[in-house]
């Protein structure tokens, strides 16, 4: 998004790469830090912030999430998602961090999943509320649990007979717990969720058909003098 040609200024990618999955409109912007790519002839790489910042206020209101994939390194995403609202999730890299879960900056998520292709990471979300941050699926899991627990306890007092007093006080006061522990399930039921996990990645796996035809035209075109990597 913020690589430019030198002559003309214009940008020499997508701005912007616009997608539809499922009944949701998604927008993907590409971030790179400039200081990373020093001496590159024949690109411009704009300030990224400021650029982020044009683009997300075009998208805000017309995309249902909007999502950037950044090499800016992980302290600089963080302060993207500070400074740059409207940004759901940001997919951080260069320093190869991963987490075990994202981390939360005000509405946006930012994900790492660490480097050298170890680790896939997985992201799952429900989307019921445009904008607004997302709750972890996974914390809703003890209010699920402890429903269902105290609701079958519940049902063993009414079973008690009604003339003693005691099960009909433990009843009262596990029927309040209940209402409260439904509202908190009803909070993660009614608004936007994530479930994140890795995938540590294999020999097991097989190789994507696309990407390794990519690679192995990549490998192609390299000379004996080029600086190559094991991919």
């Amino acid at each position: 998004t913020n690589i430019f040609n030198e002559i003309g200024a214009k940008s020499a990618f997508h701005k912007v790469i616009e997608k539809k999955i499922g009944n949701h409109k998604v927008a993907i912007l590409g971030l790179v830090n400039p200081d990373f790519y020093l001496g590159i002839k024949g690109i411009d790489i704009k300030e990224p912030f400021k650029i982020a910042q044009k683009q997300v206020e075009k998208l805000k209101g017309k995309k249902d999430l909007i999502v950037v994939v950044s090499h800016l390194g992980f302290d600089n995403d963080l302060k993207l998602a500070k400074q740059v609202k409207g940004i759901d999730i940001i997919f951080t890299s260069h320093e190869g961090r991963y987490f075990y879960q994202p981390r939360i900056v005000g509405n946006t998520m930012v994900v790492g999943a660490g480097s050298l292709g170890k680790y896939m990471a997985v992201l799952d979300l429900r989307l019921k509320k445009k904008g607004e941050s997302f709750l972890n699926y996974y914390s809703s899991r003890k209010y699920r649990e402890a429903l269902a627990r105290h609701t079958l306890e519940y049902k063993r007092l009414m079973s008690q007979p009604k003339n003693r007093s005691e099960y009909s006080n433990q009843a009262a006061a596990l029927k309040s717990k209940i209402r409260s522990i439904q509202r908190e399930v009803d909070r993660y039921d009614n608004n936007n969720c994530f479930r994140f996990d890795f995938v540590q990645l294999g020999g097991e796996l097989k190789d994507d058909p696309t990407v390794k035809t990519w690679v192995q035209k990549a490998k192609a075109t390299m000379s004996d003098n080029s600086v190559k990597c094991d991919l």
